[in-house]
């Protein structure tokens, strides 16, 4: 019985033995085939990581350049309106210079409009007084014009009568002297 025991241990141990063969060589042939694709796969990995690095450095090539594209468009904008301040600047310093400018000659004109309403003021007051003079002559100069027509037709009055020289000492015109020892007895 023991040997019997001893073959079925013995046959048992060979199975187990020729099983355990099996079982490695199919270990083996798994752990070639996973070690082959683990191979595989880090090779896929390598050229992945490769190829994500490669994308990464093409990106930020890409963003390098977009942001150095996007700084030039910024700094020749800044250039730009730098530009156009300094010249709106020109411009207004020349237009304040000839509003200044502009001023100053309305002030001129301004001041010589005074002085020549100030002058047609005065010419106007003397004209106003040479009128009044003038009017003043001419009721003056007919005044004495109608004084002389009347001592006129008083001494055509006078002549008319017979005794001129009397009458006209009594209306107190003066006789050459020839006349007046004549007229005046005295």
């Amino acid at each position: 019985m023991q040997s019997q025991f001893e073959q079925h241990v013995y046959g048992l141990r060979k199975n187990a033995q020729a099983t355990e063969a099996k079982i490695r060589s199919s270990l083996e042939g798994k752990r070639a085939d996973a070690e082959k694709r683990a191979a595989e796969t880090k090779e896929k990995a390598a050229k992945m990581k490769s190829r994500y690095e490669e994308l990464l450095k093409q990106e930020e090539t890409d963003n390098d350049q977009e942001v150095r594209l996007q700084r030039v468009a910024k700094e020749k904008l800044v250039a730009h309106e730098r530009e156009v301040a300094l010249s709106l600047k020109g411009e207004a310093a020349i237009m304040r210079k000839k509003l200044e400018a502009s001023q100053t000659d309305m002030d001129a004109l301004k001041g010589q409009l005074k002085a020549k309403e100030r002058e047609i003021t005065k010419l106007q007051r003397e004209g106003a007084d040479r009128d009044k003079a003038v009017a003043l002559l001419k009721r003056d100069i007919a005044e004495r014009e109608e004084s002389i027509a009347d001592k006129e037709r008083r001494m055509s009055e006078l002549k008319a009568t017979p005794a001129p020289s009397h009458a006209l000492v009594s209306h107190g015109f003066p006789l050459p002297s020839t006349h007046r020892s004549a007229a005046c007895p005295n």
